[in-house]
C-alpha cells in the first residue's frame, strides 16, 4: 500500500518536472504542440461561445421561419448577449416580429450605410434623448417572398457597441413591447366601440378635447363599417423605438371607393407617451358645395342644368353682391378656342369662370373657382371667413392632416375645398375644379 502511494507521488513529481521544463523551452515536441493547441483554444473560446450580430439576427430569423421553440432559441443565446431581456420579453418580441414577416423568409442582409443613416435620422428626430443608444445599433433586413412571389423586407436591429459583443438590447426590446401594448389597447377600444377609452388614447395632440371626441367617434364608425379586416390581421410594417406601423386591408373609403390597404402609425413622444397617426380622408360635405350670401343661396358649385354646365349670369349675381371691382382686358382674356376666361374680384368674393363676355359690361359662364373672403359669404354648413379653426375642425376633424384641403365629386367632376387659415382663423374658403 505504502509502495503504491510512493509510486504515485514519484509519477506526479516527474510529470511536474517535465511540464516545468517544457514551459521554459521552445514549443517543440509533443508537449510543446499540446501547450500551443491549448493556448489557441483559449483564445478562440470567446468567439466560439459568443454570437456575432449576424448570428444573433440569424437565430431570430430562423425561429420565425421555422416556428421554432422560442424558449430553446433564447437558451441558445449566451446570457450576457441577452442584455436585460427576459424569456417572457423575448417571446413577446419574436411574436411581434412575426407579424412583420409576410410570406416566407428567404434570407437576411445588413442594411447599407445609407439605409441605416436614413432610419437613424428619423429615430433621432423623434426620440432625440436616445441618440447615443441609437448610435450603437446594427440594422438588418429580413427578406421575404409572399403570394405571387412578391418580395418584401422587414427591419430588425441589435446592439453592437464597438469592442463588445452584440446583444439584444433590453432598452430597445422593452420600448417596442410598450408600443405594441399601446397598440393593443388602441385596437381594443376601436373594436369595442369604447369612445371614452379611445379619446383618452388619442389625447397626445394639441387639439381641443371636443375635437378629439369627434375624431374618436369618426374612427370607431370607420373601423366598424369601412374596414373588412380584423386587428389581428393587420400587418406590422415596421417596429422601432420611435414608432410602429400597421397596414390594414380591405378598405372602403368615405367616398365609397375601395382601397387595397391603408397605413397607420403609433409614435413615441416621450416616456410612456404615444401619439396615433390614424388619419381618415376627409370628403367634402354636399352642403359645402352651396354658396350663401347673407344666409341666402347664391349658387351651387359644380352643378349641371338641362344636361349642360350650369351657367351663372353676371346680372343675377351682381344684383346681390354688387359689381366687380375691375372688369377689363387685364381680367378677361380670350383663349384660342374662342372661350373667354374671366377672373373677377368682388368685395365679398373672387371668382374664375369660362364663358362669354360682352364688352366687359356683362358676362355668363361656368364658375371654375370661387373664393369667399367676406363674413357675408358662407358655405351651406355655415362655415365662413372669420370662423375659428376649431369650428372648421368640428366639421372636418382630420382637416389639419390633409393641409386643410378636402376633395369630392360633383356632376362636373372632381372638386376641391380649401381653407386658408392664419392665427387659427379662417381667412378665405376656396372651391375649385
Amino acid at each position: 500500500m505504502h509502495r503504491w502511494i510512493r509510486k504515485l507521488l514519484i509519477t506526479v513529481m516527474i510529470v511536474s518536472m517535465i511540464l516545468t521544463t517544457v514551459s521554459c523551452s521552445s514549443d517543440t515536441g509533443l508537449f510543446g504542440m499540446l501547450s500551443s493547441e491549448l493556448r489557441g483554444n483559449g483564445q478562440r473560446q470567446p468567439s466560439a461561445r459568443n454570437l456575432t450580430a449576424h448570428q444573433l439576427v440569424q437565430k431570430m430569423a430562423d425561429t420565425i421561419r421555422n416556428r421554432s421553440d422560442v424558449a430553446a432559441t433564447f437558451s441558445s443565446i449566451p446570457e450576457k448577449q441577452r442584455g436585460s431581456v427576459s424569456l417572457d420579453l423575448f417571446q413577446q418580441y419574436i411574436a411581434l416580429l412575426t407579424r412583420g414577416v409576410a410570406g416566407s423568409i428567404v434570407s437576411f442582409s445588413p442594411m447599407t450605410e445609407d439605409e441605416f443613416s436614413e432610419i437613424q435620422a428619423i429615430m433621432n428626430e423623434r426620440v432625440p434623448g436616445q441618440k447615443d443608444q441609437i448610435e450603437t445599433l446594427n440594422g438588418f433586413w429580413i427578406h421575404t417572398k409572399g403570394v405571387g412571389q412578391s418580395e418584401g423586407r422587414f427591419a430588425v436591429f441589435v446592439e453592437a457597441k464597438e469592442g463588445e459583443v452584440a446583444t439584444l438590447a433590453g432598452w430597445w426590446v422593452e420600448q417596442l413591447i410598450a408600443l405594441q401594448q399601446f397598440s393593443v389597447l388602441y385596437f381594443d377600444a376601436l373594436s369595442g366601440g369604447d369612445q371614452e377609452a379611445l379619446a383618452a388614447l388619442l389625447k397626445e395632440t394639441d387639439l381641443p378635447e371636443s375635437i378629439i371626441d369627434i375624431r374618436a367617434a369618426r374612427l370607431i364608425d370607420f373601423y366598424r363599417n369601412n374596414i373588412n379586416s380584423r386587428p389581428d390581421e393587420f400587418r406590422l410594417t415596421h417596429a422601432r423605438i420611435d414608432s410602429i406601423g400597421f397596414e390594414e386591408f380591405g378598405i372602403i373609403n368615405p367616398d365609397r371607393s375601395q382601397s387595397v390597404s391603408r397605413s397607420i402609425e403609433i409614435m413615441q413622444t416621450g416616456s410612456g407617451l404615444y401619439q396615433v397617426q390614424d388619419v381618415l380622408p376627409e370628403k367634402i360635405q354636399i352642403s359645402d358645395l352651396q354658396i350663401l350670401y347673407d344666409d341666402k343661396l347664391l349658387m351651387t358649385f359644380g352643378q349641371i342644368q338641362d344636361g349642360e354646365d350650369a351657367q351663372i349670369r353676371s346680372g343675377e349675381l351682381e344684383s346681390i353682391i354688387g359689381e366687380s371691382l375691375l372688369h377689363d382686358n387685364s381680367v378677361c382674356t380670350t383663349a384660342p378656342n374662342g372661350v373667354q376666361r374671366i377672373n373677377l374680384q368682388y368685395r365679398s368674393l373672387r371668382l374664375k369662370a369660362e364663358g362669354t363676355c360682352f364688352r366687359h359690361s356683362r358676362w355668363s359662364g361656368t364658375i371654375t373657382e370661387i373664393e369667399l373672403v367676406s363674413t357675408k359669404c358662407s358655405t351651406g354648413s355655415g362655415l365662413r371667413p372669420g370662423d375659428s379653426l376649431e369650428r372648421l375642425l368640428e366639421q372636418y376633424p382630420f382637416a389639419l392632416e390633409s393641409n386643410l384641403i378636402m376633395s369630392g365629386e360633383t356632376p362636373l367632376g372632381r372638386v376641391q375645398l380649401r381653407f386658408k387659415v392664419e392665427d387659427d382663423v379662417i381667412q378665405s374658403i376656396v372651391l375649385s375644379h
